[in-house]
């Protein structure tokens, strides 16, 4: 299962970069803010095909890979992102690398103490809800975005 879920995340990853270096930043086909949503909605689709498919292997291995593809340029593509809406210096790229690092850190603690009295499915719930409050997250971005223009 780990090598589905790295295969997708390099497949992922690679697709992010060849379209950041198929054409020059300002011609983009897509916005990072479309890719980064993009993004959210194929890790929580990948999860839901993993939560739904509870016992089938090849739900559970196309969700792992899913989820995976769409994780690879996840954490590149904000910082990109990021740089559309402000000036993105060495101090706010550490920044983004110090919550990416707590958030590393919390979640598989938390799955850790969650994970014998509820049960391995806590790990797919958990990872599903972060997910979702990626999508909380993101909008507000958005309206904020909204609000300024």
């Amino acid at each position: 299962m780990p090598q589905k879920f790295t295969h997708g995340l390099l497949d992922g990853r690679a697709g992010g970069i060849h379209d950041d270096c198929a054409v020059r930043h300002d011609q983009r086909r897509y916005r990072p803010a479309a890719i980064v949503l993009g993004n959210i909605a194929g890790c929580l689709a990948g999860m839901v095909i993993v939560l739904l498919g509870r016992g089938s292997s090849p739900a559970l291995w196309a969700g792992t890979f899913i989820f995976g593809f769409a994780m690879g340029p996840l954490f590149p593509t904000t910082i990109s992102f990021a740089s559309t809406r402000m000036t993105t210096t060495g101090r706010v790229t550490a920044w983004f690398l110090v919550g990416g690092s707590l958030g590393v850190m919390t979640l598989p603690w938390l799955i850790g103490q969650l994970f014998e009295p509820l049960g391995p499915q806590i790990t797919m719930w958990l990872i599903a809800l972060s997910m979702a409050l990626s999508v909380g997250v993101y909008g507000l971005l958005m309206m904020d975005a909204r609000r300024e223009t």
